[in-house]
């Protein structure tokens, strides 16, 4: 008999000693659906926001919305709305943009991550300019912001 459902991570902050970690949250997703749509609803989950501060907190601003995911050949694309850019100092910012890659690649975790905003190729996220290499990995955002 085929499995029904598969499971699929979202991840949130969590202060570890001081420190930033994104910890994952596992949701069930159907098994049938393509890999766009499986990525689609774990992204309407992490938008959503954790349901309990023991999951953790999610650092990307309320009414945030995903305007357009797809998964193409050179990575997974995810496109934001505006209010992704907005409010929080530096850790939020990493914080966020770490929510958005480690749930992007909970499919596949060595994939590469285009982040646009309002369609555009996200280059500084927040007042403070913190600079984002397109394309991200979770190895290149370990590099970069640790966490």
């Amino acid at each position: 008999m085929a499995a029904t459902e598969e499971s699929a991570q979202v991840f949130w902050v969590t202060d570890a000693e001081g420190a930033l970690a994104l910890s994952p949250q596992s949701i069930s997703l159907p098994a049938e659906a393509a890999a766009t749509a499986k990525l689609q609803a774990a992204f309407e989950a992490l938008l959503k926001g954790a349901a309990t501060d023991t999951e953790g907190v999610s650092t990307i601003p309320a009414g945030t919305t995903l305007r357009r995911l797809s998964v193409e050949a050179d990575g997974i694309h995810v496109d934001l709305s505006a209010e992704f850019q907005q409010g929080g100092g530096s850790f939020s910012m990493r914080g966020r943009l770490g929510q958005i890659i480690y749930t992007a690649t909970t499919l596949d975790p060595d994939a590469s991550v285009w982040i646009s905003v309002q369609g555009e190729p996200l280059t500084l996220l927040g007042g403070e300019g913190l600079e984002v290499q397109q394309p991200m990995t979770r190895e290149s955002y370990q590099a970069a912001f640790g966490g």
